[in-house]
């Protein structure tokens, strides 16, 4: 073949060859616009009667009008052959998932977290093979997690949290190799951790805390040998922990916490997890030392022991961890026994970022060293109550300019407040309550205008209340009960707009009128000054305190009549002197009956000699009565107690059917709330004792 065909033949060649590129380029358009056809149709469902768009309106946008490429949350891919990101996070959409977003087969990340979403997790999502990351976290989903999810091999982040899903954790989510991060915080899931675990080899962050997973934590946990980040705290898991946790020398970050766990902490943990930052271990059941070789791990940050069984001393070396933000060891038996046991304090100097120490009820004996008044400037809690500490408050303390909250109650400490902290001008909470502290209250803590909280009874202090107090202007609770204080209530302290949540000069030798200014306390829960001297008549104001459910006067001198005002008040403490005169005794008694039956008796019930009048002498030697909300006590009314009279067994019933409602009080104002009796209980119990009375039947238990 000549020169002139050899070219001939290879131009025919190259054309046969374009014209097959061209046919298959032809071909894989016409996938690419069947693949965007299918995309939009799944998205479309997705929307179309199942989602509801969000204040924001991020779904504006997804019409027919703009291709789905272009709408607001949907990223694709090159050519737009299809959808590779949805991402929706935080824009308040309601609704259910659609099954259709499983068609979506080039989608790789799925981010839906943080909207009002609910149902089940559509099963369908396992179908997509190249999925990375699926974030539903912060929705109301139920059901289980979908066990299929295992399908997508290239997921490397699951979050799932703050849901509301039931049902064991599935154990094929073990089987994905690239997994890096799992969220399963706040659910319902029940079941143990699986003991398959310890396949996730990719996994650095693992996260199912919330819940209410039991059993132990499975040994398999020891093969993630590249897990930084362990929360599983706030379950009911127990047993001991394994030791394959201690070769996870990556860990920075561990959260045990408030299971049932047991056991002690190994020896040398510092040098097991020497990149440890975090350790949360408290609310379990440890006991044992706590290891003095944490300081070997030089990046802790984060401790906290709190409410264990642990003992012995603290580590006095664990001011080596110059990065120390939070030591908490509250609730354990530390110290018992150790007259040096506070020694460690001296070395947390060195700790310059402190921000929190709390080793409240253990077992310290020491006296408190002036050294704690060169901790750092930072710390902002210092919580010491419930310990067996003697001495002096350090002079000091005032230098602790970061303090927000200072807690030293129930300890014997003795001697007076240092003038000092009132330059602590961080201050919200100050609590030296149950110590033996004596002299007078010192008048610069009316420089502490953001207290909040102030709690000095049971102590000894002496001379009169300074007037100064009257400065916070941001209290809420001030406690002064069960001192030697004597003079007047000033003014400015009873008349604390501010004072919300209590007020108490209980039992002490107060003298003197209850201010009128009391009537500014509008927002006052609760006002005890009972057990004192005070003296003339109760302030017409008082009933300005809208807000008051507990009143407590008994024990005084007060006189006249109590103030027709105070009828609006939702329960009443009164007594004491305040029955010295005629016209108050029948006040009280029309309080008394006036709360009982909802309607006010007539004058002539309360003749000397009447049933009412008997009645609320019976009541009398007590003085104080809590009662609960008139609306449930509509047990008894004027006419049947007085008609009764005649009848021989009235009086003793009358007798048995107070004392039984007397008696249901302690059980409703109880100090601990999971204590109480529920008032659907009360109100059972009324409706019976005022049946009992009709029918005179015997008394009611």
């Amino acid at each position: 073949m000549g020169r002139p065909e050899k070219f001939l033949a290879s131009v025919a060649r190259l054309c046969l060859y374009m014209i097959s590129c061209l046919a298959a380029m032809d071909i894989l358009a016409t996938e690419a616009v069947a693949g965007n056809e299918t995309d939009g149709l799944a998205l479309l469902a997705f929307i179309k009667d199942q989602i509801t768009d969000g204040p924001a309106r991020a779904l504006s946008s997804w019409n027919d009008t703009v291709h789905f490429c272009e709408w607001e949350g949907t990223k694709c891919g090159a050519n737009n052959q299809g959808v590779n990101i949805i991402n929706l996070q935080s824009s308040r959409l309601g609704g259910s998932l659609s099954p259709s977003l499983g068609n979506l087969t080039l989608l790789q990340e799925l981010n839906l977290g943080d909207n009002d979403l609910y149902g089940d997790i559509p099963p369908e999502l396992g179908k997509l093979a190249g999925l990375r990351i699926l974030n539903l976290s912060s929705n109301y989903f139920k059901g289980p997690i979908p066990a299929n999810p295992s399908s997508c091999k290239e997921l490397r982040q699951l979050f799932l949290g703050d849901n509301m899903l039931v049902g064991e954790i599935p154990t094929e989510l073990t089987s994905l190799p690239k997994l890096q991060e799992m969220y399963l915080l706040v659910n319902n899931l029940t079941g143990s951790i699986p003991p398959s675990i310890g396949n996730l080899s990719s996994l650095t962050t693992l996260v199912m805390g919330r819940n209410n997973l039991v059993r132990s934590i499975p040994d398999g946990i020891g093969l993630i040998s590249g897990v930084e980040f362990l929360q599983i705290a706030e379950n009911q898991l127990s047993g001991t922990l394994p030791r394959s946790l201690y070769n996870l020398s990556a860990l920075t970050f561990i959260a045990i916490a408030t299971n049932q766990l047991h056991g002690s902490l190994p020896p040398n943990l510092g040098p097991a997890l020497p990149r440890l930052e975090t350790l949360h271990v408290g609310g379990n059941q440890f006991a044992g030392p706590i290891p003095v070789s944490l300081s070997n791990a030089s990046g802790l940050m984060n401790l906290d022991f709190g409410y264990n069984y642990f003992s012995g001393s603290v580590p006095a070396d664990l001011g080596r961890l110059g990065g120390l933000l939070w030591l908490n060891f509250e609730g354990n038996q530390v110290g018992a026994g150790d007259a040096d046991g506070l020694d460690f304090l001296r070395s947390l100097s060195n700790c310059t970022k402190l921000q929190l120490l709390d080793f409240d009820s253990n077992g310290f004996e020491g006296v408190l060293p002036n050294s704690i008044t060169n901790l750092s400037t930072q710390l902002s809690m210092f919580i010491l109550g419930g310990n067996h500490m003697p001495g002096a408050i350090p002079d000091g303390i005032g230098n602790l300019a970061g303090l927000t909250a200072l807690r030293m109650e129930n300890n014997i400490l003795a001697g007076s407040i240092t003038e000092s902290i009132g330059r602590l001008q961080n201050l919200q909470l100050l609590s030296l309550s149950g110590n033996r502290l004596s002299g007078s209250i010192p008048f610069s803590l009316g420089n502490l205008s953001r207290l909040m909280d102030l709690r000095l009874e049971k102590n000894d202090m002496e001379g009169s209340i300074p007037w100064s107090l009257g400065r916070c202007i941001n209290l809420q609770l001030l406690d002064l009960s069960d001192n030697k204080l004597n003079g007047t209530i000033p003014a400015q302290v009873v008349g604390m707009s501010s004072l919300s949540i209590f007020l108490g000069f209980a039992r002490n030798s107060l003298v003197g009128y209850l201010p009128a200014e009391v009537g500014k306390l509008k927002n006052l829960r609760e006002l005890d000054i009972s057990g004192n001297r005070l003296s003339g008549e109760i302030p017409e104001a008082l009933g300005d305190c809208e807000s008051m459910e507990y009143l407590h006067v008994q024990n005084n001198k007060f006189e006249g009549a109590i103030p027709s005002s105070l009828r609006m008040l939702k329960e009443y403490g009164l007594g004491g002197d305040v029955s010295t005169r005629g016209d108050v005794y029948n006040s009280y008694g029309i309080l008394l009956l006036e709360m009982f039956t909802g309607k006010r008796p007539t004058d002539e019930a309360f003749n000397d000699g009447s049933c009412l009048h008997d009645l609320a002498r019976m009541v009398y030697p007590e003085r104080t009565m809590e009662i609960i909300d008139r609306r449930s006590l509509l047990i008894a009314d004027e006419e049947m107690v007085c008609d009764g009279r005649q009848r021989s067994t009235t009086s003793s019933r009358i007798e048995q059917c107070l004392i039984s409602v007397i008696g249901i009080g302690p059980s409703y104002s109880v100090a601990q709330p999971n204590a109480r009796l529920e008032m659907r209980d009360v109100v059972t119990k009324l409706h019976a004792i005022r049946a009992r009375l009709l029918r005179g039947g015997t008394r009611v238990k």
